[in-house]
């Protein structure tokens, strides 16, 4: 997984102070017509009193995820990153947080965000895009290179997304300045400590979907609660829906296929052999495949064994699957005489049944898959032969080295349109 690395510095007192008082004045008005809202804002407050109002009637709860909670509080809800031991208040914009907000919470955000927000992880970009609040990202903190999304790239070629190098300090700082109630996603092990950040740590769940819902935090920046829960619940549903289809078949089949994750590492210059528990083991065994995992190796370096190829075809000889999992497999086979003679003696490789993570594009699978764990599970036993249940569905992500050409990301036709995700039925 490729993650950018978010250098923050402490903003002065006084933008911390304005960032808690400061309202939006472009912002439309709503007109409450009642004490309890029918359903959550997507506009500033404009009632008469914020007593015994209940303005969040659509609320989350973390049902898979360990890592983070959510409480709602009539104007406000406070969200809690368990790991990092971080509280957010977010208040309805147009309302005022509790007095002792900005020394109770390190973060007091109104909401629906304001401001905009600052990205600085690829993996956040799919959230966003899934909610239809692309046009709310004004800055990218980190080099945007990695980024696949065709229509954020458009954003920032149009110069409305802002790119702030990791190092810039002075950059970061004027964007704090002019965005006092913008927002910086930062990634799950940042040590940063101000008002403006907000720690994502969806990277520290254990399951794909405990991952996944992280998407309903996402959206409660936005008040669209009820939109996540339905995304949260709908792609829940194919996954589960998948998976026991997928274990049926193997059990009436009698026989389980085998699976190994694994690439050449050129730091290492020896094999990287994948060990569980990780996410592409929990696919392996919804699929009902069996994942060759180990954490040996004769070469060792940075506190880590890797394989040399003869131990990691003695290792993986007889697996019926390989997932090769970086994006340089001509480099490593095709165009190298010697490792292919001896990776020919693998039963994936004799079969023809080597697979890369490029069928949706080079960047595609380190983004854009993040917001959709049913498509690749979906992809995943489709690749191993225990579904899809579907004769007209084409693999999205797992793509076929030796009979399948690298995909592309697509195009972008609407800027301001949600991200179209991809199809997985069952």
């Amino acid at each position: 997984m490729k993650y950018l690395l978010l250098i923050i510095v402490l903003l002065a007192e006084p933008y911390l102070a304005a960032s808690h008082r400061s309202r939006s004045k472009s912002s439309k008005s709503y007109k409450s017509r009642s004490k309890h809202s029918k359903s959550n804002l997507f506009e500033c407050y404009t009632g008469e009193s914020e007593k015994n109002v209940d303005l969040f009637p659509h609320k989350v709860k973390a049902e898979q995820s360990q890592n983070w909670s959510i409480t709602y509080h009539g104007t406000y809800k406070i969200l809690t990153n368990i790991p990092a031991q971080k509280t957010y208040l977010l208040y309805q914009c147009g309302t005022e947080p509790p007095s002792d907000a900005a020394v109770m919470y390190d973060a007091v955000i109104p909401v629906p965000l304001q401001d905009g927000m600052a990205l600085t992880e690829t993996t956040q970009i799919p959230h966003i895009e899934l909610l239809g609040k692309r046009t709310d990202v004004n800055a990218y903190v980190g080099d945007p290179s990695y980024i696949s999304s065709p229509c954020m790239d458009e954003l920032i070629d149009e110069g409305r997304v802002e790119i702030i190098p990791d190092d810039d300090v002075t950059a970061l700082e004027n964007w704090l300045v002019t965005h006092p109630d913008g927002i910086i996603l930062a990634q799950a092990l940042s040590s940063a400590d101000q008002d403006n950040l907000v720690v994502i740590s969806e990277s520290l769940e254990k399951t794909n979907m405990a991952i996944f819902e992280w998407h309903k935090v996402y959206a409660s920046f936005f008040n669209m609660e009820k939109m996540a829960n339905h995304v949260f619940e709908s792609t829940s549903d194919k996954y589960d829906c998948i998976s026991s289809r997928a274990l049926e078949q193997v059990e009436v089949s009698g026989s389980r296929p085998s699976l190994v994750w694994a690439y050449w590492s050129a730091s290492a210059e020896a094999w990287d052999v994948a060990e569980c528990e990780n996410y592409y083991c929990e696919y392996a065994r919804q699929c009902g495949t069996d994942f060759l995992s180990s954490s040996g190796g004769s070469v060792e370096t940075g506190g880590q064994n890797y394989m040399t190829i003869d131990e990691f075809v003695a290792f993986a000889r007889d697996a019926d699957y390989w997932v090769y999992a970086s994006d340089d497999w001509d480099d490593v086979y095709t165009t190298n005489y010697l490792n292919r003679a001896k990776l020919r003696g693998m039963k994936s490789v004799m079969s023809r049944q080597v697979f890369d993570t490029q069928g949706h594009g080079r960047d595609s699978w380190f983004e854009q898959r993040m917001a959709e764990p049913d498509v690749v599970l979906s992809d995943f036993c489709s690749m191993v032969g225990t579904g899809t249940f579907d004769e007209d569905y084409q693999r999205v992500w797992l793509r076929n080295v030796f009979t399948q050409p690298i995909g592309i990301a697509g195009i972008c036709t609407d800027v301001d349109a949600p991200l179209v995700t991809n199809s997985a039925t069952c």
